[in-house]
């Protein structure tokens, strides 16, 4: 499933851990659309939330813009309240994060 609404919200660049990503002012407000959906387990999920610069291999080669638009991989869980839309910008991390309500739960 590929959600092509476009959508506008701020973005976190280079934080390492998503605590960073909410307490972050310097976002800037993008335009987006998800191109991709990746469900992952809770303790992944976690994991993944506090080592964002880490590299995954489901980021590699994803993300940029098309049309002036962030092309965005959705990163959740069922079990979180929050999910996490990355542009990696063609890189293996998460380049640039924003925190959004889990679209598990819509």
């Amino acid at each position: 499933m590929v959600d092509n609404e476009v959508q506008k919200g701020y973005f976190s660049r280079k934080v390492a851990t998503v605590t960073e990503a909410f307490g972050d002012t310097f976002g800037s407000a993008d335009l987006y659309e998800i191109v991709e959906y990746v469900p992952l387990e809770k303790a992944a999920f976690e994991a993944f939330s506090e080592n964002l610069l880490e590299d995954q291999s489901f980021l590699e080669g994803k993300g940029g813009t098309r049309g002036g638009l962030r092309q965005c991989v959705a990163v959740y869980t069922t079990e979180a309240t929050f999910c996490l839309l990355v542009d990696p910008q063609g890189h293996n991390y998460a380049r640039y994060v924003r925190v959004a309500p889990n679209i598990a739960r819509k």
